[in-house]
């Protein structure tokens, strides 16, 4: 689900990934951030930095222009906790998994595939502060 400050506006439908971290059973909660650049096919831009002991930041990734190991591998490189990357047009599921000739560096953040409604885009022109959870 995404949070805004006082209600849900997303409930989702979401596929894991078959590489990098599982989700934990208790779920996973943080900050949802916007890759900039919006397809994660280059290394994007870090999260942003908040005082105190914040969840940690989960990005959302656009799918297509490359593979999902490389949207994956960038957030990590980025420095978030986990990615969520997201269809466009269509509310299809599909499973990742990394092509064999990518990079032999180890992903080890979990990441998942949702649908492409324009609700959670929706939600970022909306409201600031959207809070993730998996659980």
């Amino acid at each position: 689900m995404v949070y805004t400050q006082n209600a849900t506006c997303v409930d989702f439908k979401a596929v894991p990934a078959c590489f990098g971290a599982a989700l934990p059973r208790a779920g996973l909660t943080g900050f949802l951030v916007e890759a900039v650049p919006a397809n994660a096919c280059h290394p994007i831009r870090a999260p942003p930095a908040l005082k105190g002991s914040p969840p940690g930041f989960i990005v959302l990734i656009r799918r297509y222009g490359c593979s999902f190991g490389m949207k994956v591998l960038h957030a990590q490189q980025a420095g978030y906790r986990a990615a969520v990357i997201h269809n466009l047009y269509s509310d299809l599921l599909v499973s990742m998994a990394r092509e064999e000739n990518e990079s032999r560096q180890k992903i080890l953040i979990p990441s998942l595939f949702i649908g492409g409604s324009l609700r959670i885009p929706a939600c970022f022109a909306k409201e600031k502060g959207y809070i993730f959870s998996t659980s």
